[in-house]
């Protein structure tokens, strides 16, 4: 038994995470300030984002810091974290009461975060100004608080103003927050005492090897007891954790609780005796693991389980990447211990990109190119960048190429960074265009005529959003879909990921030779093989006027995951058939014979029940040997609609509250754009050329 307390009681410590004090290391830009209470904040933080708090918070104004006000030593800014003393609380499971001394007549409201026994939790908190009392106490109950150093920095609990959101309602107001003091007071200082039970779980995959898994193990109303140091530590941001917690967004989670480990095929744990629920994942191939376990007081229980598959997509030739996900690589050392994680969502291709803005670079890569990659049977490691990347153009990915292309003078000339990408074996898109993030419409509008535009991020935070890819190739324009999970903002690793059709040998090149030239999927689940005139790997096909095509294709998704409920052919964007389940099957098939007298581009996409999504790679079929496959109908409509792009972008301005670093960016934003804007109105004039060019063609 001193082993198990011995276990429990470093439990303080590991769950802690690490906090960086070189600024280059935070892309948060998180900043310690000192500012403390009598009792009990021992340590405050200030961050630029807060994604993972329960709520969504972005920081449009610089980093708070403390000012005198009212006689006192306040806070003043967009979000703060607090750190709460362990000695007054920690892994509890109590309504805590908290009031807070804050300036109404700066904020209408606020919204808390706080680290709660099941999930992270949030609401929003309305102030009521006075104008005889600016200064007002705000009290309010933090219910079921678990105060575990579970959110960003080791802290438990954060404050926002009300528009410090990703999409904030007003631009002007409600950024700022002036709080004085801060108190606390709990209901319960005498826990009853409990004699742990300890659990040794170790897991095996369909061969009965060990193997790495995501786990959730809760009590029935979703609390999870705090994990052991043998959990695997996993890098997030500038800090190394024990748990994550699993945005609402990705839905396919069968428990209330949201916070997940991840296990290295073995995990010892000391954990308070009583009724739980296990739940192993290993990405969406795999079946849901669901099992009920009884761990007696003071007992050693040793549970050996086994995954099982739903489908094996490399046996028939398909291999996942996720395109892009930002975890740090400063040495090779680490590799082992990333692709352990990596490889518990069952990602085959990993590219972990280093992140760039105009000044500051994070999630530094030791190599790129084959020196950067690790490769374990068929797991890889590949380096990549996102980079350039604004909130005035749109962020940007490149990949495989053998170094990072950077040209931070001539930041806002993404073309040079492209040509440098591409010319190095490489292949470069747009980040983000499932959830239409940073302005990407603009430089899309001003990069895509140049040629140099291989891919576009159409799924993402569980959305599809094709729009921009179908607006492309219906000008005749061959760009393919991307997927990435953009771990840590958005989703775990591999929640959104591409499925390639790879006929040689797995490896890095290998994937990226087959998406460039063969068949792919974008998905966050389903899975979808279609063949075109009785041919399974063909991207293009000839033939002559009238000569029939037919289309076979089915979807699927695990049936842990959800149902799929509809399959869709397109044509030039539009649906021209379309399927739905039938009673009682596993899957949707379709068939569709067609007559075709011109060239087009095709693709399939299909819709889950509840959230699966999946579209496959645009396929083309030339007539008569014509190449062009645009859509005539709408050519002169689509470049309108870029050449307004264009007159956006020339007209406008770098706008530092809508930069998500600002605490990188604010000194040479805009010089760097003045300096730039010569070369800009150049490559307008040249993309407006292009769209003049197809308007001209159909007149």
């Amino acid at each position: 038994m001193r082993k198990i307390f011995a276990s429990l009681s470093v439990l303080s410590c590991t769950l802690v995470t690490s906090l960086s004090n070189t600024h280059e290391q935070q892309p948060l830009g998180q900043e310690l300030i000192d500012w403390k209470t009598d009792e009990p904040i021992i340590r405050t933080l200030t961050n630029a984002y807060n994604l993972h708090g329960g709520g969504t918070v972005v920081s449009w104004r610089p980093n708070g810091r403390i000012i005198q006000a009212y006689g006192r030593e306040c806070i003043f800014g967009p979000q703060f974290l607090f750190d709460v003393d362990d000695n007054f609380a920690f892994d509890i499971d109590e309504n805590v009461t908290l009031e807070i001394l804050i300036d109404t007549s700066l904020s209408s409201s606020f919204s808390i975060s706080w680290d709660h026994a099941i999930n992270p939790t949030s609401r929003s908190v309305n102030l009521n100004y006075t104008e005889s009392e600016n200064l007002q106490w705000v009290k309010l109950d933090l219910k079921r608080s678990r105060f575990a150093n579970r959110l960003y920095g080791g802290t438990d609990f954060s404050i926002a103003a009300s528009n410090a959101t990703i999409f904030p309602q007003d631009s002007d107001k409600d950024h700022e927050l002036l709080i004085c003091d801060i108190e606390l007071r709990r209901q319960n200082h005498n826990p009853a005492k409990v004699v742990p039970s300890e659990l040794i779980l170790s897991i095996t995959d369909e061969n009965g090897l060990p193997t790495t898994a995501r786990a959730g193990l809760y009590m029935p109303d979703g609390k999870m007891p705090l994990v052991s140091e043998s959990a695997l530590e996993i890098s997030r941001y500038a800090e190394r954790v024990r748990q994550l917690p699993l945005r609402k967004s990705l839905g396919y989670w069968p428990s209330s609780g949201r916070f997940v480990f991840y296990i290295d095929e073995i995990y010892r744990a000391a954990i308070p005796p009583g009724e739980y629920i296990l739940l192993l994942a290993k990405g969406p191939e795999y079946r849901l693991l669901k099992k009920q376990i009884s761990l007696k007081s003071g007992s050693s229980t040793a549970l050996k389980v086994s995954l099982k598959r739903w489908i094996n997509m490399p046996e028939r030739g398909w291999f996942s990447a996720d395109s892009h996900v930002h975890i740090g690589r400063q040495n090779q050392s680490v590799n082992s211990r990333v692709s352990r994680f990596l490889r518990a969502e069952d990602i085959h291709l990993t590219n972990l990109l280093e992140m760039t803005n105009i000044g500051n670079t994070h999630y530094h890569q030791y190599a790129f190119g084959p020196r950067g990659q690790y490769l374990d049977g068929n797991y890889a490691l590949a380096a990549g960048q996102e980079s350039p990347r604004t909130s005035h153009l749109g962020h940007t990915i490149g990949l495989n190429a053998t170094s990072l292309h950077l040209t931070r003078q001539n930041y806002y000339l993404y073309d040079q960074v492209a040509q440098a990408v591409r010319q190095d074996g490489g292949t470069w898109g747009y980040a983000h265009a499932a959830i239409g993030a940073f302005n990407l419409n603009r430089g899309l509008a001003l990069d895509v005529p140049a040629g140099i535009v291989d891919f576009i991020e159409i799924l993402q935070l569980n959305t599809m959003n094709p729009t921009y890819l179908y607006d492309f190739l219906n000008m005749g324009f061959k760009i393919r879909p991307s997927a990435g999970s953009d771990f840590p903002y958005m989703h775990v690793p591999g929640a959104e990921r591409i499925y390639t059709q790879v006929s040689k040998q797995f490896s890095v090149q290998n994937w990226f030779d087959a998406w460039q030239n063969g068949r792919s999927f974008v998905s966050n689940g389903p899975v979808i093989e279609f063949q075109i005139n009785g041919e399974s790997r063909a991207n293009e096909v000839s033939l002559t006027s009238g000569q029939k095509v037919r289309i076979i294709a089915k979807a699927s998704i695990n049936p842990d995951l959800d149902k799929m409920t509809r399959l869709e052919l397109i044509s030039h964007g539009k649906v021209i058939a379309k399927s739905q389940l039938d009673e009682g099957a596993e899957s949707i098939s379709l068939a569709y014979d067609f007559y075709p007298n011109k060239s087009q581009w095709l693709a399939i996409r299909g819709q889950g029940k509840a959230m699966g999504k999946v579209h496959t790679a645009p396929f083309f079929v030339y007539v008569d040997g014509n190449m062009n496959f645009s859509d005539a109908s709408i050519l002169t409509q689509l470049a309108g609609k870029y050449i307004r792009q264009l007159d956006e972008i020339r007209n406008s301005m770098p706008d530092l509250n809508t930069e998500w670093e600002h605490f990188d960016v604010g000194d040479v934003m805009v010089s760097r754009w003045t300096e730039n804007k010569k070369d800009i109105d150049r490559r307008i004039a040249n993309a407006k050329k292009h769209y003049r060019k197809l308007i001209d063609s159909q007149q």
